[in-house]
């Protein structure tokens, strides 16, 4: 992701980081919504498709949003510093951390 890092004659230290970044992979979706949260997003729901064609295989509980796309929401305890998805793999790197989840349909 984006990052920046800056400091001032005064000693102070200042960090920044792109919120809002958007990976896609065929019909899976991956927002950064904040630092330390990503919501993933089937998109084949949203097109029409059954809620069981695709899903994220993932420990955390999944939701139904009102515009009646399918999504899971994960939180990470660290910073996220990358997302990627692709082949089916939506692999997220945080400050301590490598995490890789399966898309399975």
């Amino acid at each position: 992701g984006t990052q920046v890092a800056g400091a001032g004659a005064s000693g102070m230290v200042w960090f920044g980081q792109k919120i809002g970044e958007l990976r896609q992979w065929g019909h899976i979706q991956a927002k950064v919504k904040d630092l330390c949260q990503i919501h993933v997003t089937d998109l084949s729901i949203h097109s029409g498709l059954s809620e069981d064609s695709k899903q994220l295989d993932t420990d955390e509980s999944s939701d139904q949003g009102t515009s009646g796309t399918y999504g899971e929401e994960l939180e990470f305890s660290d910073r996220i510093v990358e997302v990627s998805i692709w082949d089916g793999q939506l692999i997220v790197v945080t400050q301590r951390a490598c995490y890789i989840y399966k898309c399975i349909g």
